[in-house]
């Protein structure tokens, strides 16, 4: 455990490896046949992982908490404030076990992983979110490591507190490439118990992202909620009954990558009171499935061509207020639907054009 900044350095200590952080893991840490474990716990300090932490179930690899209540070091220079960081750089690694964090922070300036991060079914690469104790200031992630996680599982979680003002602006920066697995299901009902995501942020979060995102079965490469997602590259793998994006309460999606985009059996992109702009991608429906869904006021532009196949729907609007503007959406098979509104307002401005037979342009129903 490290609490507080020390700086300047006691001179009675010689100190290895970095000196920005009282805390450093130069060895293994195996807490791997522990419960609700933490390998390393950061007060109001700085701590890096230069190496291997290992632990169990429902654990903490690296948990930071900043506390306004905790001094300084003795012989720190009038002002001195107590920092938080985390970091674990290129080469060290992160093990966790079921329901397990690798990274927890409340109320840090700053998390930075360069490192490799694996888990288990329902953890959580890195956490992130503030609190009354740093005075909900703004937080900073930045990944440029791998993580890969089991069923059920998030590689980045960003969640500033409901109460952090409307102009703190938090940022998360991905560049590493994150896998998890598929949602947890419920047996019965067949609905999402815990849904596997790639990277979710909200309250005003902006995220920039290139890292390559895999997930699996009714999972989402990202997630927002009133944020801002900017995917600047990277590959997407949801083929496997995955979906891009969820993009709720005001999220903006822009995707600013090149390319065509080929939905799975769920839709590519759940568009929720937000928008989605795409940078003239061509977009392919898989057999019966839908492109689109959009439901609130929501819009959905800047595609080339949305192509469809047999039985599939472009875009699906329910209880919606949706604006459509693309270039065109075109059916290349039988029944195909390019548009469906079920008690809903929809503005289009793209154009149709269908080849085969029982095809509808637009579909209105209540």
């Amino acid at each position: 455990m490290a609490d507080g900044k020390k700086e300047p350095y006691p001179s009675h200590v010689t100190w290895a490896g970095a000196r920005d952080y009282e805390a450093i893991n130069n060895g293994i840490i195996d807490l791997s046949n522990a419960t609700t474990s933490t390998a390393m716990y950061l007060d109001s300090s700085r701590g890096i992982n230069n190496e291997e932490i290992i632990v169990g179930d429902k654990s903490t690899g690296i948990y930071g908490i900043y506390n306004k209540g905790t001094l300084t070091y003795s012989a720190a220079s009038p002002g001195t404030k107590n920092v938080g960081k985390i970091k674990t750089i290129a080469g060290s690694k992160i093990t966790i076990g079921k329901e397990s964090a690798a990274i927890y922070s409340v109320g840090f300036d700053k998390v930075e992983n360069d490192g490799k991060i694996e888990g288990d079914k329902q953890s959580v690469g890195i956490y992130a979110t503030n609190s009354a104790s740093n005075d909900y200031k703004a937080i900073d992630v930045e990944n440029n490591g791998e993580i890969t996680l089991g069923d059920g599982s998030a590689g980045i979680y960003v969640a500033p507190d409901s109460l952090t003002k409307d102009t703190t602006i938090s940022t998360v920066t991905n560049t590493g490439n994150i896998t998890v697995g598929d949602s947890i299901l419920n047996s019965v009902t067949g609905k999402a118990e815990s849904t596997s995501v790639g990277i979710f942020v909200k309250h005003k979060t902006i995220l920039n992202t290139t890292g390559d995102i895999t997930i699996g079965n009714k999972g989402f490469a990202l997630y927002g909620n009133d944020s801002t997602l900017n995917v600047n590259g990277g590959d997407y793998d949801f083929s496997n009954n995955g979906s891009l994006a969820y993009l709720e309460n005001g999220a903006t999606l822009n995707y600013n990558k090149t390319g065509t985009l080929t939905t799975s059996s769920e839709p590519m992109l759940f568009i929720v009171d937000s928008e989605a702009n795409m940078n003239k991608n061509d977009i392919i429906v898989s057999t019966k499935g839908t492109g689109i869904y959009m439901t609130g006021t929501s819009k959905f532009s800047g595609w080339n061509n949305i192509t469809l196949n047999n039985g599939s729907t472009g875009i699906y609007a329910d209880d919606s207020d949706a604006t459509v503007t693309g270039k065109k959406i075109i059916g290349t098979s039988d029944k195909a639907k390019g548009i469906v509104a079920r008690n809903s307002s929809v503005t289009n401005n793209a154009n149709m054009e269908f080849n085969s037979d029982d095809s509808i342009g637009i579909f209105l129903t209540k």
